[in-house]
């Protein structure tokens, strides 16, 4: 654990701040680093910490009663986990979160941050613009689902998630990714998620092994298969992620 510099972040939770306020929300942080599947918050539990991601990736997740894993959305640097944790009365975290790749993050207790938006109040609007912006987010992914084919959603989801989390190639974009967790994202069958996968395989859009993507045009892989989704659209993120998969939750590490 230790100090970060006060450095740029882009954050939609530092914006509108001047660089001498940015220096000292930032400097009231610590920095925490974290292996790959390890637990940050857990549904249920007081929300005492707020988090920003500085490098990695995360995403939000619940488990159902029958102990279904619900991947909920996948968070990159400059995003925010635990903003319960703004609120002037103690309340639990309403859902899980985890790291999928080794991640550093800031992070401050409730404490501080709650005196923090005391001086600039500033934070708080912008907390209430990223909740404004999730419920948009969702709501674009609902349109799509009732507006869009399958072939569409799918298209989408999987062209921008390899723009906004592709590890880039000579050849076009790396994306770790199971058929099963495409096939949610979509709401479409994995059935029809091996079939599409397949038949765009074979036109040469993508190259395919387990747990790999390899797609060699984002862009030209969208525009095969346009939609009238506006995923991508929120402050430049990508799609809402729901992908469903049994398996235990990772230990905790901070």
């Amino acid at each position: 654990m230790n100090r970060l510099p006060t450095d740029h972040l882009n954050s939609p939770f530092l914006a509108g701040l001047t660089q001498p306020e940015v220096h000292a929300v930032l400097s009231a942080a610590s920095r925490h680093y974290y292996l790959p599947k390890t637990l940050v918050t857990e549904e249920g539990e007081i929300a005492n910490y707020l988090f920003l991601l500085v490098s990695g990736r995360a995403r939000y997740f619940f488990l159902t009663e029958g102990g279904r894993k619900v991947i909920l959305h996948w968070l990159l640097p400059g995003e925010t986990i635990g903003m319960m944790a703004l609120l002037s009365e103690p309340m639990p975290y309403q859902v899980s979160s985890e790291t999928v790749r080794q991640t550093s993050m800031l992070v401050w207790e409730r404490g501080t941050i709650r005196s923090l938006l005391g001086r600039y109040p500033k934070l708080l609007d912008n907390a209430l613009f990223v909740a404004a912006q999730y419920l948009l987010l969702y709501r674009l992914g609902y349109t799509a689902l009732v507006c869009d084919s399958a072939k569409e959603r799918l298209a989408n989801v999987l062209g921008d998630l390899a723009k906004i989390m592709g590890r880039p190639l000579e050849r076009g974009v790396e994306l770790n990714v199971t058929n099963e967790e495409l096939a949610s994202a979509a709401n479409v069958t994995p059935f029809t998620a091996s079939r599409l996968l397949a038949d765009w395989q074979r036109k040469g859009l993508i190259s395919k092994t387990r747990s790999r993507i390899i797609v060699f045009s984002p862009t030209k892989f969208i525009s095969h298969a346009p939609s009238t989704s506006e995923f991508g659209m929120v402050w430049g993120l990508r799609p809402s992620f729901f992908t469903a998969e049994k398996e235990t939750t990772a230990g905790r590490r901070r």
